[in-house]
């Protein structure tokens, strides 16, 4: 059993480039092979209509021209492609840049050096801790009765 024929076989057969053995070949092989044969009738029926076609025959360099045009198309579009990489890389990193800024806890405007202390610490720090009436002495300055003097001096300023 014969290997079937490849397509380009068929098309140089139909085109008449064949040499003598080779059509002789090919057409032996047509004989006996129905999925060939279909396949040539199908090509030699193209080919015919394309022969009654009106309009200018293509050159004989456009095949390269066509694929040198297609070639530069395409490095074009990588330099583009490129570009676009570029571009979304460097709005990704100005993206997380300002998210970050936003989620970032605020910070004082101005360095003191100065450390948060708490209550307990600051009570203790002022020496309030040693007195066993702390909370009352400071309840008793807020509770203080300004209904005279100190009163009248804050409005005379």
């Amino acid at each position: 059993m014969q290997a079937c024929v490849p397509d380009n076989q068929l098309i140089r057969l139909v085109a008449g480039e064949l040499t003598a053995a080779e059509r002789e070949q090919v057409m032996s092989h047509l004989h006996t092979c129905a999925k060939c044969r279909h396949a040539w009738e199908e090509l030699r029926a193209t080919w015919e209509l394309l022969g009654q076609a009106d309009g200018p025959l293509p050159e004989k360099d456009l095949a390269p021209r066509v694929l040198q045009a297609a070639t530069r198309s395409r490095s074009r579009k990588i330099r583009w492609i490129a570009v676009a990489r570029v571009a979304a890389t460097i709005m990704l990193a100005a993206g997380i840049g300002i998210v970050a800024g936003v989620l970032a806890p605020p910070t004082a405007p101005y360095a003191t050096g100065a450390t948060a202390v708490s209550d307990e610490q600051m009570i203790e720090m002022l020496g309030l801790d040693a007195m066993d009436a702390g909370t009352d002495l400071l309840t008793g300055i807020f509770e203080a009765d300004h209904t005279g003097s100190d009163m009248d001096q804050e409005q005379a300023l």
